[in-house]
This record gives C-alpha cells, sequence and structure tokens, in this order.
C-alpha cells in the first residue's frame, strides 16, 4: 500500500445499534486480539467554525476536546482519493484556554483556509458531542489498532441526536487488518459503514447539511507510481466515489446519488477488468460477483429515472395537452417508486455492508497485493507509466474496431460500441495526469460527446421495450395513444441523432491519442522513478543530517 505520512489517521466507522454494543465486545476476533485491559472515559469536545461554515465547506473540521484539565485542540481534514476515504489528515496540541489557538491551527497545513482576515475571530462553538468511549488495544505483535466503543450524544441549540458507534483506528501495520476486524464484528452483529464523522451530523443538525450527489474524484496517479499502488489509488477512489453518495440515496433518495453510484461501480468493474491481468484470481471473481448484485439493485431506478426524464417528460413538454401522457408518466412514477425502494433496501442490507467490507478489504490486503509468481510480483513493483499507455492503446484499438463501418451499426451493436467507448473513458480519466493534460482533456471531450450521443440512441431503442410493456398493462386507452405518441416523437429524432452521432465518430477519429507508445512510456516512467527516488534519498539524508 501507499505510505502514509504521520498526520495521516486511518480508521474505520461502524455504526451499530446500541442493544448490540455488548455482543460485539463479547466478538471472538475481540478475546483472541485484545491486548491489555479496557479503558473507560467520558470525553466532551466543541467544535468551532465560521458562521458561514468556512471550515466545513473547504473540508475541514476543528474542535477542541476537554479531557480533565487539559485542552486538546484537533484539525481534520478530509482524505484524497489516492489516500482512500478512510484515511484523513489530522494535527492535535495541547492548547491553554476553551478557544482554539491560532499559533496550532497555522502549524496543521491549512493555512490557506484560515487566510480570510479576522477568521480566527469569528470561529463560534457550533455544536457538542459528548459521550462514553471504551477502549481496546488489539493486536498479535505486528500490528495494532485501537478500537472504541462510543455511546452519547451530538448535541446543539436545535436538538440532539445520539451517537452508537465502534471506531477502528489503525496505529501500525496495513489496513488491511482493520478489515478483517470490521468483517468479523459484521459476523456477529450488524453494523453500517458510515462515512459520516461526529462533526459531520453536528453540522446536519445545524442546518440540515445534507451530503449532496457527488461525481467521481480524480485517483493522484503519477507515472513513477509503482502499479501496485495505481491500482489501489484507483479502486479507492471508485470506492470512495461510490459510498459519498450512498447517504443522498438512502436519506433522500436522490437520482443523481443512483445515477453517481452506478458510474462508481462502472468504474470499479471496469479497473478490474482492464487489470485483470494484474488481480485476476477467485477472490476477484467473487468480487465482481457482488459488484454485479449491487448493479442489479440499483440498475431499475436509474433506468426509470431516464426514461421519465429523458423520453416521456420531452413529450409532455411538446404536447402539454394530452391527459394520457400525465396518465403514462403516472404510472412510470408509481414503478420508480418501487425500484427506489428496491435500491434503498439494498443499500441498507447486511449484504451491502459486506460488499463494502469486502471491497476494502480486497484494495488493502487482497492476495493480488503479494503474487507468488515473481514475474507478476516485479511487474507490480515497476512504474505504472508504460501498463498504463498498454491498456490505454488496447481500449483505444477495441473502440476502433467496434466502430469500423460506423454508418451500417444496427442499435444492438452501438450499444456494444458504447460499452467500450465508457471503458476507454474510464482509463481515460485514470490515467489523465500522466502525461498533457492538454490532449487529455480532447481526447475525453471527444469520448464524452460520442458517449452520449449513443447514450440518447440507445435510450430511444430501449423506450420501444418499455412502451410495449406499458400498453400491454393499460387499460386506459389514453395511454395506449399516449405510448404510440411518444414513440412516434421519439421516432422521428432517430434519423437527426444518428447523423449526429456520426459526424462524432468522425471527430473522435480524428482526436489523436494522447499517450506514448507503451516502450516509451515506460521508459520515460523508469527516468521518473529514479529521479523521485534520488530525491526521496536526498531528503532522508538532509532530514538524518
Amino acid at each position: 500500500m501507499s505510505i502514509m505520512d504521520d498526520n495521516t489517521e486511518i480508521e474505520l466507522k461502524l455504526e451499530v445499534a446500541p442493544e448490540d454494543m455488548d455482543r460485539l465486545r463479547r466478538a471472538g476476533v475481540v478475546k483472541a486480539t485484545r491486548r491489555g485491559r479496557a479503558q473507560t472515559r467520558p470525553l466532551k469536545s466543541v467544535y468551532f467554525d465560521t458562521p458561514d461554515f468556512l471550515l466545513f465547506d473547504g473540508g475541514a473540521s476543528l474542535r477542541v476536546r476537554h479531557a480533565g484539565q487539559r485542552r486538546i485542540q484537533n484539525v481534520k481534514s478530509r482524505g484524497d482519493g489516492g489516500a482512500g476515504l478512510f484515511a484523513r489528515k489530522e494535527w492535535e496540541h495541547d492548547i491553554v484556554g476553551d478557544s482554539p489557538d491560532a499559533q496550532a491551527i497555522m502549524a496543521t497545513g491549512l493555512q490557506t483556509l484560515f487566510a480570510r482576515p479576522g477568521v480566527m475571530e469569528e470561529l463560534k462553538p457550533l455544536f457538542v458531542t459528548e459521550f462514553k468511549r471504551t477502549t481496546y488495544t488489539l493486536g498479535n505483535g505486528t500490528w495494532e489498532v485501537a478500537m472504541t466503543f462510543d455511546r452519547g450524544a451530538v448535541s446543539t441549540d436545535r436538538g440532539s441526536r445520539p451517537i452508537s458507534e465502534v471506531e477502528l483506528e489503525l496505529v501500525r501495520g496495513d489496513p488491511s487488518h482493520l478489515f478483517e476486524i470490521a468483517r468479523a464484528l459484521h459476523d456477529v452483529a450488524p453494523v453500517r459503514l458510515s462515512t459520516r464523522s461526529k462533526s459531520e451530523r453536528g453540522y446536519a443538525l445545524l442546518g440540515g447539511l445534507a451530503k449532496d450527489a457527488v461525481k467521481a474524484p480524480e485517483p493522484t496517479v503519477t507515472a513513477h507510481m509503482p502499479l501496485r499502488d495505481a491500482i489501489q489509488t484507483i479502486c479507492r477512489s471508485c470506492q470512495r466515489h461510490l459510498l459519498e453518495n450512498e447517504p443522498a440515496l438512502r436519506d433522500r433518495r436522490e437520482p443523481e446519488a443512483v445515477h453517481q453510484m452506478r458510474v462508481a461501480l462502472r468504474r470499479l468493474r471496469s479497473a478490474l477488468s482492464v487489470f485483470k491481468a494484474e488481480v485476476g484470481s477467485p477472490a476477484t471473481d467473487e468480487l465482481k460477483a457482488g459488484l454485479k448484485w449491487l448493479t442489479d439493485e440499483l440498475g431499475p431506478a436509474r433506468d426509470t429515472d431516464v426514461f421519465i426524464a429523458e423520453i416521456l417528460e420531452p413529450v409532455r413538454h411538446a404536447h402539454s395537452d394530452e391527459d394520457g401522457l400525465k396518465a403514462l408518466i403516472g404510472r412510470f412514477d408509481k414503478r420508480r417508486d418501487r425500484h427506489y425502494a428496491k435500491a434503498v433496501a439494498a443499500v441498507e442490507s447486511r449484504r451491502f455492508t459486506a460488499l463494502m467490507l469486502e471491497i476494502g478489504s480486497w484494495i488493502e490486503g487482497g492476495a493480488w497485493l503479494h503474487p507468488v509468481d515473481p514475474d507478476l510480483a516485479e511487474r507490480l513493483d515497476r512504474p505504472v507509466g508504460g501498463r498504463a499507455a498498454e491498456i490505454l492503446a488496447t481500449a483505444h484499438a477495441g473502440v476502433l474496431k467496434k466502430g469500423k463501418r460506423f454508418a451500417g451499426l444496427d442499435a444492438p451493436a452501438r450499444h456494444r460500441l458504447r460499452v467500450r467507448i465508457k471503458k476507454l473513458r474510464y482509463a481515460a480519466e485514470f490515467f489523465g495526469d500522466l502525461w498533457s493534460d492538454k490532449k487529455t482533456k480532447t481526447f475525453v471531450k471527444a469520448l464524452k460527446g460520442l458517449q452520449e450521443e449513443l447514450g440518447t440512441l440507445n435510450d430511444i431503442a430501449v423506450a420501444h421495450d418499455q412502451l410495449h410493456d406499458a400498453v400491454a398493462k393499460a387499460e386506459d386507452r389514453r395511454e395506449m395513444w399516449a405510448a404510440g405518441l411518444v414513440a412516434g416523437w421519439h421516432g422521428a429524432r432517430e434519423t437527426h441523432l444518428l447523423e449526429g452521432a456520426r459526424e462524432r465518430w468522425k471527430a473522435f477519429g480524428s482526436v489523436k491519442p494522447f499517450w506514448p507508445t507503451p516502450d516509451k512510456a515506460a521508459a520515460k516512467a523508469d527516468k521518473a522513478a529514479e529521479q523521485a527516488a534520488r530525491a526521496a534519498a536526498r531528503e532522508a539524508a538532509a532530514a538524518q543530517g
């Protein structure tokens, strides 16, 4: 795995029903790995921010913890896509008094966030967490994990919410141990992998600050990064994307959240596919089966959203006085409600939590990281640049082959081409930072435009079956008429859309690849890795001197 610096904490938060706390304390994994006696203490923390939530919007939190007579100031920032969703930067300092200490804040590396004139005077206490924490030390000599059981509440002047969770924080060793422990706990009693910190719960109480759906974070892959680390970085960004959209689906049934979760799943499945030579195994196949299950559970909700928004609504706007359209949309609204109930049930299930823990365990400690084959081990240690160029070249050739004689492709063939285009686009986004930024953006823009044109054509093709199904079940003749109207309205668009898709295909064909040949990319990556190693050695020598 990538090495984390001294200011990075890696932890898992598990939401637990209060009545299950004692069962988890007695879990076999706790008994088998526990070291020493548990310690219990009350904790109180006061969280600060400006009235306009400067810190929250900047991805940081600031608290002063009351530990007897001690006052401990803690600043945290959200982790990046490379470190993973479960890694956060953290700085702690003992301070004097109950108010934040400016000098300690400026030592955090977040100076720019606090650079606004007068910001220290603007900081005010916003909410308080008070809970009883019981801490266990788990380990076996080669690794150590701090496991805490927290029971209490987060409170503001507008109300409070209970806290009932288990935290697993890595003290030393490999992060895979966190997931192994969490999976063992989940076998004893249901737990939910939470992405929401205590501070985020406090902010939600203050103003209903709910997490909106978010787009995919860009994985920070560099050409000289070892292939092993690059695979981890890409897969971590996919899991981050997936989990950060889960609250918006579960809490508000937000359509964009379903869409982004599906994108995250496709990106992760695509990553497992393009790196099949490095990560392929029965364990990886099991993981892919779990990802397909979740994709199938979320798919109908997203498909119905698209059908209503892209197929039915445009016709209703064009024929606003057609009563049959209102009835037809009403039928699909009810269908959407059923599909969303199914999607929410899936992400609230124990199987979903088990899958998220399986993904994390596979990323951080899967057998693929330590292959028996020495040639494969060497390949995973080499810089990613050459392999990235090879993946992109292969995916690009596959798109060109599938799109040959584009004008004569039927709907199923266009759909298969679109799938290839998606995979190429994901690969381009995974490795986009390795080479020319301008050329990468031009290439991805051409891919995106072609994908959208083919997507619209595919939506129309799929709509015919959905409309036929609706007509078969409709008792109202007006709905039958409306279904025919919708089919005809979109059928009239196909000629124009096909012409647009042909133009997009020609435009894409004229865009040159942004990556070098695999041999040149590998040589360049090797040189960059050597330079990075020499720079690191110089820094280490300077630190020792």
